[in-house]
C-alpha cells in the first residue's frame, strides 16, 4: 500500500461527506412525484450491491425540494462513487463503495445525507471510468485487508479515504475503462492486477492468511513456547524462510537478516506494518527463543560479533531449513520426528559455538564468567584484569555490566 504512487490529491479527486443533515433539513423532505421540484435524496439504504437504488419504499425520504434554502447541499447530477459512513461488524468488508449513474436518477441535481462519503471533483462529477476504477480499488480485500490495520471501527470517515493510497490515474482509468459494473472481493482483485501495473503482484490476502496460519503449525509441531506461538513469530519463521504469500514451502531459502530487514520484510510482502520500537519484542520475545532451540542461528558468518552491532544478523538452521521444505507433504511427519529426536544434540552444540566464542573474564581467584563476545565489553575484560589491579590494588569488583545480558 505504501509503494503506490498517488494520493486522493494526485488524482485530483477529492471525498466529503454528504452535506445534508437530516434535523436541519426535515421541513424539505419530499417524496419524488410531488408537485414541488426535487432532487433525489440519497441514503445509506439506496446503496445496494454497489450500486444506487432510487427511490426504494421505506421511512426515509427520498426527495429533496429545490429552493434557495437548499441550493448549498445539492451537487450537480453525474457519475461519483459513494460509501457508507457506518458498516456493521458482520459485513464482509469495512470499505463498501457503491458507483452513482446519474442516468438511474431524474433531474440536474442530486441530495446526499450525511450518513455517506462521496468522492468529486471539486464538488463536481468524476469520469464513469474514474468512478468504475476507484469504487473496484476500494472494495478489493486488499484494501480492506490494510484498512483494518489502522482502523479496528466500524466507521469509514472522509479522513480515512483521503489517507489512504492510491494505483495511478492512468492505472484505475484502465481498469475502470474494462469494466461494465463495479467489482468486489476477489473478483476486483484479480481485474487490479490486470490492469494496475503497481499491482500486478499484489499478494492474495486469502494466501497471506493462509501462509501465517501454515506458520504458526510449524511452531506448534516444533514444541515452540505458547509466547512464540503469536503471528509475530510465524511471520518472523516466514521471514528467514523467504517465503512469501505465493511461494510454497518447497521453495523455502535462509537469507541472513536483521532485525529490521525482518520487519521491512513482513511489511513489505505480508501487510504487518510494525513500530520502529518493536525491534526488541522481535529481538527478546521471538528471535532469541528461536537462537535456543536451534531452530535459527544467529550470525553464522560471524559468531563473535557484537550484540549491539548494526550488522548483526540471523539465519534459518540448515536442518530447520530442510525440514519446512517437506511441510504440507507426506513426508512431513517422519521428518518433524527425526528432527525433534536431534533437537537437544542441536541446541547443545549451538550453546556449545555461542560459549567458545565468549570472552572470559576472572574476578578473583575461584571466580569467573563469561561475557558475550565483541563491542564494550573487551573493554569491560581489560578494566577488571588490568586497569583495577593496578589503581585499585586489593579492590573487588561488584558489578559487571554485559552488553548481551
Amino acid at each position: 500500500m505504501t509503494s503506490l504512487p498517488a494520493s486522493l490529491s494526485d488524482l485530483g479527486v477529492d471525498v466529503s461527506t454528504g452535506p445534508v443533515v437530516g434535523f436541519r433539513m426535515k421541513k424539505w423532505f419530499a417524496e419524488p412525484g410531488s408537485d414541488l421540484p426535487t432532487a433525489p435524496l440519497l441514503h445509506p439504504v439506496n446503496l445496494r450491491r454497489l450500486a444506487v437504488r432510487w427511490p426504494v419504499v421505506g421511512n426515509k425520504p427520498q426527495a429533496l425540494a429545490l429552493s434557495d434554502e437548499t441550493e448549498h447541499v445539492l451537487i450537480p447530477s453525474g457519475w461519483y462513487v459513494a460509501t457508507r459512513r457506518f458498516t456493521t461488524k458482520e459485513e464482509a468488508r469495512r470499505i463498501v463503495a457503491s458507483v452513482i449513474d446519474p442516468s438511474r436518477l431524474p433531474g440536474r441535481f442530486l441530495a446526499l445525507e450525511n450518513h455517506l462519503n462521496y468522492f468529486h471533483k471539486s464538488g463536481r462529477p468524476i469520469e464513469r471510468e474514474l468512478a468504475l476504477g476507484l469504487a473496484s480499488y476500494l472494495n478489493s480485500t486488499f484494501v480492506d485487508c490494510y484498512f483494518r490495520q489502522f482502523s479496528g471501527h466500524t466507521q469509514v470517515n472522509a479522513t480515512d479515504l483521503r489517507r489512504l493510497k492510491y494505483p495511478s490515474l492512468q492505472s484505475l482509468l484502465a481498469l475502470g475503462s474494462a469494466l461494465d459494473t463495479v467489482l468486489a472481493g476477489e473478483r476486483a482483485n484479480e481485474a487490479i492486477r490486470q490492469h494496475c501495473t503497481e499491482l500486478s503482484n499484489m499478494p492474495d490476502t486469502d494466501h497471506v492468511k493462509a501462509r501465517i496460519q501454515e506458520g504458526l503449525a510449524i511452531l506448534r509441531d516444533l514444541g515452540m513456547p505458547r509466547e512464540q506461538q503469536n503471528e509475530r513469530s510465524a511471520l518472523t519463521l516466514l521471514a528467514l524462510a523467504g517465503l512469501t504469500p505465493a511461494r510454497p514451502w518447497a521453495d523455502a531459502s535462509a537469507p541472513l537478516m536483521g532485525v529490521t530487514p525482518i520487519m521491512e520484510w513482513v511489511a513489505s510482502h505480508y501487510g504487518r506494518e510494525y513500530a520502529p520500537n518493536s525491534r526488541e519484542t522481535f529481538r527478546r520475545f521471538t528471535l532469541h527463543q528461536f537462537v535456543d532451540a536451534g531452530l535459527v542461528v544467529s550470525n553464522p558468518d560471524r559468531p563473535n560479533r557484537a550484540v549491539n552491532s548494526p550488522k548483526y544478523c540471523y539465519q534459518i538452521d540448515p536442518e530447520a531449513l530442510a525440514l519446512v521444505r517437506t511441510f504440507s507433504t507426506e513426508a512431513w511427519s517422519t521428518e518433524l520426528a527425526t528432527y525433534l529426536s536431534r533437537q537437544e544434540t542441536l541446541s547443545v552444540r549451538y550453546a556449545q559455538r555461542r560459549k567458545k566464542a565468549k570472552i572470559p573474564l576472572v574476578l578473583r581467584e575461584g571466580i569467573s564468567i563469561a561475557l558475550t563476545p565483541g563491542g564494550q565489553n573487551e573493554l569491560v575484560r581489560l578494566v577488571v584484569e588490568e586497569f583495577c589491579p593496578r589503581f585499585v590494588p586489593g579492590g573487588e569488583p561488584l558489578y559487571v555490566g554485559d552488553a548481551g545480558q
